[in-house]
């Protein structure tokens, strides 16, 4: 039997010695895994120096020849000399060694200085195992591209048999071919010209398809695993997002990625039910991603039958990220590293419900009515019962999420004191938490400003709106986010001023947001205080300003709407005839 001898190192320094000794501690946990007296010179092929401390764990290896071994009970001593480098990794050696002394890898020991291995064994098991480890030590470096190339062509993987038939190897490739292939940045802002977007998103294309082959190559070799099903899933899921990118690619349909990634997600949660990152990303799904490419994909009007889809869609979605927070809430408070590890996702997804629970509620801030100045049928509606119960989930859920997202230091209420903790960046920023605390609060002020038997319930709703819409405006974005505007902010809080009749407070609060490419709402909503404060002329503008996007206006009827009455009160009764029938038209079309 052949061996090869493996010998560690704290530095280059100490291996240009050419001579190590041990004894003590060091040499018994040396011979505690292996016996040294089966070494003699004529049994050692050859030796491997590696690198065990952390901070030479990349540095390439070293082949040594063994030139002396003299080995007693109270030490042991190697004469060598070095041959040349070698193309392994420290690290990936240090692990190898590891696996082979310690299978079982909650078992923890120190790694012995010196261990030998039967020649054959190393070189049957070390092919894999390197190569595994080659790929982890760039993945932290985020090599991803040299990865890449250890295995290329890549689109020839099914000709090579080592690598194709082997679904470890494979599934660590597909997390390279996965980071390369994605596209989270504007392309215009990115590129100069056309044909410069057009060749970088070949080259992401590429890695794209690759990536779903290797995926899907797995499942067909190891069926068995949930892991791989989520892997393909996210794909899927990667795909929609990148879709969704303002100025992103937009080379295919979210709506199918969508689909297909809720497929593998519901094969993996067959095989593992309480995946909590596949059971986030599902409810990310139905309630985030498939609900506005249904109701806006084609045109800005939808019918009857698909908005009952969307809001089964979300009603699911909502089971999803219960069964999170569930699963979440179960975990053994001494595993502190599943508490760690999935947090982010407990804390994601009880924001994520209370802003479901918000989406199915069917009353809707009508403009057409505010027009008619008629306010106090802002909480008409039929479903009054159901609204309710849903806007006082979307209360519970918000509050919950502030509590738990300052780790458990503040106490939950349902009547908290203004912000509830909101004002802090947890794993959601405080600004969006502040946010939407404000719009659940002015929610409920409009389903309930009716209801006599609790005024100061309905008072309390409002001004804790107010509250935190303000906070939300003076609180920072984190310094990545900086640059976000905060009109979505401002245009909620322009809303409580406009209820209160406050209409220049609204005016002074929106003017400042309005840019050249102001969201659609916010100009409508800056349109509607001008126009209930008698300045036609301004609310005009921002109208006409509303529909010279039409690709970003989800609601051009409400601008026609706006438009029939504003040149109604400036005389130009033809003009408002004209829009009128455009209000109407779209109206017939959509009915």
């Amino acid at each position: 039997m052949k061996y090869i001898l493996f010998i560690a190192f704290s530095s280059e320094q100490r291996l240009r010695l050419g001579q190590v000794f041990w004894k003590g501690d060091y040499l018994e946990r040396i011979v505690k895994y292996f016996d040294i007296s089966k070494l003699k010179l004529g049994n050692i092929s050859y030796g491997i120096a590696y690198f065990l401390t952390s901070e030479f764990e990349d540095s390439l290896c070293y082949e040594i020849c063994i030139d002396d071994l003299r080995y007693s009970k109270k030490c042991l001593e190697i004469d060598f000399s070095i041959v040349k480098k070698l193309d392994l990794i420290s690290s990936s050696v240090k692990s190898l060694i590891r696996k082979i002394i310690f299978p079982d890898p909650d078992f923890q020991d120190y790694t012995p200085y010196c261990f030998a291995i039967d020649e054959k064994e190393f070189v049957s098991y070390s092919e894999d195992e390197l190569l595994l480890q080659q790929i982890k030590s760039l993945s932290r470096k985020n090599n991803w591209l040299e990865i890449c190339k250890l295995f290329e062509p890549l689109e020839s993987l099914s000709e090579k048999p080592v690598f194709w038939n082997n679904h470890n190897l494979l599934n660590a490739l597909s997390f390279a071919t996965a980071k390369l292939s994605e596209v989270y940045i504007n392309l215009k802002r990115e590129f100069k010209s056309d044909s410069d977007i057009k060749k970088y998103l070949k080259i992401k294309k590429r890695y794209r398809k690759i990536t779903i082959n290797i995926r899907k190559r797995c499942i067909e070799l190891n069926p068995d695993n949930p892991g791989y099903y989520s892997n393909l899933a996210y794909s899927y899921y990667q795909f929609c997002l990148e879709l969704a990118t303002r100025g992103g690619r937009r080379d295919g349909s979210i709506r199918e990625d969508a689909k297909k990634s809720l497929e593998f997600i519901n094969k993996a949660l067959e095989l593992e039910p309480n995946r909590i990152t596949d059971l986030y990303r599902k409810g990310v799904l139905l309630t985030n991603i498939l609900p506005p490419v249904l109701l806006f994909g084609k045109n800005n009007y939808s019918d009857k039958n698909t908005i009952i889809e969307v809001k089964n869609l979300i009603s699911d979605g909502i089971k999803a990220f219960q069964k999170v927070e569930e699963v979440y809430e179960i975990i053994p408070v001494i595993d502190e590293k599943r508490l760690i590890r999935y947090k982010k996702e407990y804390i994601k997804s009880l924001y994520n419900i209370a802003a479901a629970y918000y989406q199915l509620i069917s009353h809707k801030w009508d403009y057409k009515q505010l027009i008619e100045q008629q306010i106090d049928r802002l909480n008409n509606d039929f479903e009054i019962e159901n609204n309710i119960k849903f806007i006082n989930s979307s209360i519970e859920y918000i509050n919950k999420c502030c509590a738990k997202d300052l780790n458990n230091t503040f106490e939950i209420n349902k009547n908290p004191a203004i912000y509830a903790g909101a004002d802090y960046d947890g794993f959601v920023e405080g600004v969006f938490k502040l946010y939407s605390m404000g719009k659940y609060y002015l929610k409920k002020y409009l389903l309930n400003s009716k209801n006599l038997n609790s005024p100061s319930e309905i008072q309390d709703s409002i001004y804790y709106a107010e509250k935190c819409f303000k906070r939300a405006l003076s609180y920072p974005f984190p310094f990545e986010k900086r640059k976000l505007s905060k009109a979505f902010i401002a245009e909620k809080l322009a809303r409580i001023y406009i209820i209160k009749k406050n209409y220049n407070l609204a005016i002074q609060t929106l003017s400042n947001f309005c840019k050249h490419k102001t969201d659609y709402y916010v100009r409508y909503t800056l349109a509607l205080a001008y126009f209930l404060n008698k300045d036609y002329t301004k609310a005009k503008e921002q109208v006409e300003q509303s529909i010279s996007f039409p690709d970003t206006n989800k609601d051009i009827l409400t601008a026609y709407y706006f438009l029939y009455h504003i040149e109604s009160k400036l005389g130009n009764h033809s003009r408002s005839n004209e829009y009128l029938e455009k209000f109407r038209k779209i109206t017939e079309e959509v009915a």
